[in-house]
């Protein structure tokens, strides 16, 4: 994968076009945290990537009571 010369990273699926807070959650760890081993996605903010992250993606984590998470 690092030897590739175009490299595409998308955050934009959700489950039901929901804002789903996990998945915001493992989309922010993937560009801003360390490279970690458990996350291997996470190596592409080191090496260049294209990344494409949705509107629903990017928003806010906040606790949606009704759902229970």
């Amino acid at each position: 994968m690092i030897g590739l010369q175009a490299r595409l990273d998308c955050h934009a699926l959700t489950v039901h076009g929901t804002k789903t807070s996990w998945q915001r959650l493992v989309t922010r760890l993937v560009t801003h945290g360390p490279v970690r081993p458990r996350l291997p996605t996470s190596i592409h903010p080191v090496v260049r990537t294209d990344c494409y992250i949705s509107e629903t993606a990017a928003q806010n984590i906040e606790i949606d009571y009704d759902k229970g998470y």
